[in-house]
């Protein structure tokens, strides 16, 4: 499942386009539009990290009401939050997520002379312990995903159909898509049974011709039901 969920696998497999948001509620969210699908990804892992940093020491539960008077979110949604991006980026993918980063700093600079710069820790190793070890298991079902990410479950999930199923973009992938609905299907396959019961009529009778025509030459052109 986990493989599924990866940023490469994404844009390889489904036609994910990733783009950087510094805006953390944007953080998994997926726009499918009619000819682009775009998952907005939380690039600021520094500040992540250092607010994680500041706020590991206080209680596992400790409320969001109480982290925000602080000015910081809780520890476990920060140290969930930070999963996700190693979820979507394992360090198998890394050189690949480099080649990204630098090719989108590149286009930015081309485009309009603004480096809109990503975080390039979103690309190194980071780990971030508080006594949790279960993330270090392998993701393997929807029931994990949930109990695993109570925060960003439901947009993962949502990914992580999106893997399953991607939904076309181009013109032919949607003329395609409509043909599989079960409407469709059942149409077809009633026209199917009308033409098959059709052609096994017609079959029928010109196979019956045939033996009535054959009957009679072999009877003679005398013989009066022939004639």
């Amino acid at each position: 499942m986990a493989s599924r969920l990866r940023a490469r696998y994404l844009e390889d497999h489904a036609n994910v386009r990733i783009e950087w948001t510094h805006h953390l509620p944007d953080h998994l969210k997926l726009d499918v539009g009619n000819q682009t699908k775009t998952l907005r990804i939380f690039d600021l892992v520094s500040i992540l990290e250092m607010t994680y940093e500041v706020m590991k020491d206080e209680r596992w539960d400790t409320s969001l009401e109480d982290s925000l008077k602080r000015g910081c979110y809780a520890p476990a949604f920060l140290y969930e939050t930070l999963q996700t991006v190693l979820l979507l980026f394992p360090p198998q993918d890394r050189q690949w997520l480099d080649r990204k980063i630098d090719f989108n700093t590149r286009w930015y600079r081309w485009r309009s002379n603004d480096v809109r710069a990503v975080d390039q820790r979103i690309s190194a190793p980071f780990k971030c312990h508080h006594g949790e070890t279960v993330y270090e298991r392998p993701l393997t079902t929807r029931r994990e995903l949930f109990e695993r990410y109570p925060h960003w479950a439901i947009r993962l999930h949502t990914l992580y159909a999106e893997a399953e199923d991607p939904a076309p973009v181009s013109r032919p992938g949607r003329w395609a898509q409509r043909r599989r609905s079960p409407r469709h299907a059942f149409w077809l396959t009633f026209i199917a049974l009308v033409a098959a019961a059709f052609f096994g009529i017609m079959a029928t009778i010109i196979g019956a011709i045939q033996v009535w025509i054959s009957w009679c030459q072999w009877k003679g052109q005398d013989f009066s039901i022939c004639a």
